[in-house]
């Protein structure tokens, strides 16, 4: 009986009734010492400028290029990734080249601009690989299981899409439709690979094709069957290219502009109050939120390296004042971003109290009392589980789970229930439990069958595990009891 059949809104939890389950409850709930903040992030970003004249650059590189007399020479003097010789296939080439595909040696292609960095590439030699690489798309139609009929049904399914094709029917939208793995959001397009990647019967296929095209018949293989469309032949061709690449990266001017609009705001917010304000005068700036920042965390939501911002939320100034409540930061660099930081809540070590897990212990109380009410309704209902489900209501639900295990709390449909399950293991077959208070609602369990566990056939190996396991948690019940109860101060989080 799920707790969601009783409506949250019919169910009121007091705040009296919340501190009495927290009080009743409290080793669920211990807490460290924790900080609320908010803070604004502006962000150095490259402008327009900086991209015209990164641009310019890479345009006067581009023509220097076509005339080097050392191509490698030149990349490495000239670019901000390293230097690699290596011939490489289609498969491995920029997607910008394998655009470009055949290349021709000595010539130049680009500048390409993606995700912040240009590019230039100069092919500087060819010859032939080991091993072969291929483009294929294909549409994979899986068995909904192993017996023979559902492999049948599988591979007329294949035929027919397959027939589909044949008659003028787009692949890639047919891939869309009828693909079952991860290429259906690009049409059923695996790109280039070499020999060597896919499973045998799938490369067979490809690598024995000789021109581009729809293959005339499925392919299996332990996937299922496949419709395969070879795109580009196999070829043995590899290239040797020299690359110039060039990072899109604010300048000075920009950055000193961010820094300035930073030292601005910090100017206006004063306090807790002015810093909103100035905040909500902006409409380019972003007020965000962390509860509950832990003394050691390395991270503030998504700015990684921030620990300047949790020694300051934590008043860990090195000499300098406490941070209070209403406090407003300095400006901080984190990364390409300067930050502005305001403390607008602190939590000390011990049990949450009641305002920072409300909607938890609101949840948990809620159900605690739904389960009262379906307990009370279930009074008097006898027979079997379907018979007191329909007595119940239309809500109930009567389940079968297979190969529930006592160790692992778990009921396949339900989820975690360790209360139901340990129920169920003192029970025989056929005899019920009376209502149990679970975790998703009030469950009612019945053994249909007990297969008893299988004898392990090396005791010494178990003897062995369980002695490992039971050591590393005893090492850790005994590091835990030293640190809280040594008389140590940890004023580690200052420094570092």
């Amino acid at each position: 009986m799920p707790y969601f059949s009783i409506s949250d809104s019919s169910v009121k939890v007091t705040d009296a009734q919340l501190q009495a389950y927290l009080d009743k409850n409290k080793g669920r709930y211990k807490v460290e010492d924790g900080r609320d903040i908010e803070y604004v992030s502006i962000p150095v970003t490259a402008s327009k400028e900086d991209s015209a004249s990164v641009r310019a650059s890479v345009d006067q590189l581009t023509a220097q290029f076509r005339s080097a007399l050392n191509d490698s020479l030149f990349a490495k003097l000239n670019s901000d990734q390293p230097y690699s010789g290596a011939y490489v296939s289609p498969a491995d080439l920029p997607e910008k080249l394998r655009e470009q595909l055949p290349l021709q040696v000595g010539q130049v292609y680009g500048p390409y601009a993606e995700n912040g960095v240009y590019s230039i590439f100069k092919v500087i030699g060819q010859k032939a690989g080991a091993q072969p690489a291929a483009r294929a798309s294909h549409i994979l139609i899986k068995p909904e299981n192993t017996t023979p009929e559902a492999k049948a049904a599988a591979l007329a399914k294949a035929k027919d899409v397959l027939a589909q094709i044949k008659g003028g029917a787009d692949f890639a939208a047919m891939a869309r439709q009828y693909g079952t793995d991860g290429t259906t959001a690009t049409g059923g397009d695996l790109g280039w690979f070499t020999q060597g990647r896919m499973v045998p019967e799938f490369e067979k296929a490809i690598f024995g094709a000789t021109a581009a095209g729809l293959l005339p018949n499925p392919v299996e293989t332990s996937f299922g069957y496949h419709i395969i469309k070879v795109t580009a032949p196999k070829t043995n061709q590899t290239y040797q290219i020299a690359a110039v690449q060039k990072n899109l990266v604010p300048s000075e001017t920009t950055r000193e502009a961010a820094y300035q609009k930073a030292q601005e705001l910090k100017g206006a917010a004063t306090n807790l109050e002015a810093f909103r304000k100035a905040v909500a005068a902006d409409k380019s700036l972003q007020k965000l939120e962390v509860k509950g920042l832990g003394r050691g965390d390395q991270a503030v939501n998504n700015l990684q390296g921030a620990r300047a911002i949790v020694r300051w939320a934590f008043g860990a100034n090195q000499g300098g004042p406490e941070t209070k409540i209403g406090d407003v930061s300095e400006v901080f660099e984190i990364g390409d971003q300067y930050v502005i930081a305001a403390l607008t809540g602190e939590r000390t070590k011990g049990t949450a109290d009641v305002a920072s897990i409300r909607p938890e212990l609101t949840a948990a109380v809620r159900n605690e009392m739904k389960a009262q009410q379906i307990m009370e309704k279930l009074k008097g209902k006898t027979g079997t589980l379907e018979q007191i489900a329909a007595a119940y209501g239309s809500q109930a639900q009567v389940k079968t789970a297979n190969d529930v295990v006592a160790s692992s709390g778990i009921i396949q449909g339900l989820g975690a229930e360790p209360v139901a399950v340990g129920k169920v293991f003192g029970l025989k077959p056929g005899q019920k439990s009376t209502p149990i208070q679970g975790e998703q609602g009030v469950v009612i369990v019945e053994p249909v069958s007990i297969t008893p566990a299988a004898a392990p056939a090396d005791l010494k190996a178990v003897r062995q595990q369980l002695a490992s396991q039971r050591t590393a948690r005893a090492d850790g019940a005994i590091y835990e009891a030293v640190k809280a109860n040594a008389n140590i101060k940890d004023e580690r989080t200052k420094f570092f």
